[in-house]
């Protein structure tokens, strides 16, 4: 009978610990894919907002806010991409893989996102009075909130976008060189 108890805890105990094993492997695994996700979301979004800046999106739409006021009414032509954040999409399809803040942020970005470059290629395709144009000569306070709109979905998501990167600089810190660095990113991390 205790040849039998052997066998059958040497069998439960080495399930056991294959078990474990294969689990932590798993783990680990899932730990670089969410890390490769948010880093290259990351790198994306830093990216796309340094890009917005330069070109200068946010100055021409408070310029055209502003002609609207004055009574000149006119479309800005903003050429943008058809499949915007592609990283950033592909870190959301793994979202039960990331950190969950950082999924909610990502999230918000893309739906900021879809809603801004969707009003601009609007203003961009059709001509200023047509009916399916979202600005009119006829209501030029109209077309100053339109482009007042795409004024806080561009700070918003710019907000957003930064947020989404410090959140990924806190969970995945460049790796630390020398002791007092790495001590002051263990710190950090403690704090958050």
């Amino acid at each position: 009978m205790d040849e039998g108890w052997a066998g059958l805890m040497g069998a439960v105990l080495g399930g056991a610990i294959s078990q474990a094993a294969t689990w932590g492997v798993e783990l680990r695994r899932e730990s670089r894919i969410a890390r490769n996700f948010a880093v290259a979301a990351s790198s994306e979004l830093a990216a796309s907002i340094g890009m917005v800046k330069v070109r200068n999106w946010r100055d021409a739409f408070v310029s055209a806010a502003n002609n609207a006021y004055a009574g000149n009414v006119y479309s800005i032509s903003v050429h943008t991409k058809d499949d915007y954040l592609p990283m950033c999409r592909a870190a959301m399809a793994h979202a039960g893989s990331i950190d969950h803040d950082l999924a909610i942020l990502l999230g918000r970005i893309l739906t900021l996102t879809d809603s801004l470059i969707a009003d601009i290629k609007r203003i961009s395709s059709y001509t200023v009075d047509t009916p399916e144009s979202l600005l009119s000569t006829e209501d030029p306070e109209g077309a100053a909130r339109v482009y007042n709109t795409l004024v806080n979905l561009l700070d918003a998501a710019i907000i957003t976008g930064d947020q989404a990167i410090q959140r990924v600089d806190l969970i995945y810190p460049r790796p630390a060189r020398g002791l007092v660095t790495r001590m002051r990113a263990a710190w950090r991390a403690f704090k958050s």
